[in-house]
């Protein structure tokens, strides 16, 4: 298998924790792209441009990282010969943080526009949206899984990106038990090896 990806992407970081969560670095090769380049490489798998994206021998082509990161983990099921087990909870985790991601990724782009056409108001909904989410998080922050799940690597991954790209969100400031869960996760060996430069 081939993963084509970019390294600061929050996208393609989780699948690549993912990756060495599961001891996957043996089976998938990385293949870092530039997502403007339209002659590059990444543009002959997925003609949206974007990352992550898998090429598998038997599967074909597999984009959008929830669903790389799914067929991963049946992937190391099979492996192992298990069948995979479906945790609704944590699935649900998942979409909260690529939920989070995709405001937080959407008030980047609002910032990389010309300052004079940057729409304030849709930066501070984007905002309030990730806000009001990490206090709900962080009302049930005992209940996070402190295994690599899915929803916990794409939880983590999302949280350091937001103090990564947008530290003047203070987003942890204010919401201890999250940041010490962040911090403890934010150790795996996984985690140190893929976070953004």
């Amino acid at each position: 298998m081939k993963l084509y990806y970019s390294p600061n992407s929050p996208y393609a970081r989780k699948v690549r924790v993912l990756i060495l969560e599961r001891d996957l670095s043996d089976k998938v090769e990385l293949i870092e792209v530039s997502t403007t380049d339209p002659n590059g490489p990444l543009f002959l798998v997925n003609p949206l441009g974007k990352v992550p994206a898998l090429v598998t021998s038997e599967d074909g082509i597999v984009h959008d990282s929830p669903v790389i990161c799914e067929y991963l983990d049946g992937f190391t099921s099979s492996l192992a010969g298990k069948g995979r087990v479906i945790d609704l909870s944590d699935k649900c985790l998942a979409a909260t943080a690529q939920g989070i991601l995709d405001a937080g990724y959407a008030a980047r782009m609002e910032k990389q526009r010309p300052k004079e056409l940057q729409w304030q108001q849709w930066t501070d909904k984007q905002f309030q949206k990730i806000d009001r989410t990490l206090d709900q998080i962080e009302a049930t922050a005992a209940k996070l899984p402190t295994e690599a799940t899915i929803g916990a690597i794409a939880l983590a991954c999302t949280l350091e990106w937001l103090q990564f790209r947008h530290a003047e969100g203070n987003w942890l400031a204010k919401r201890q038990k999250l940041n010490n869960w962040v911090s403890g996760f934010g150790k795996r060996s996984s985690m140190l090896q893929t976070r953004p430069a």
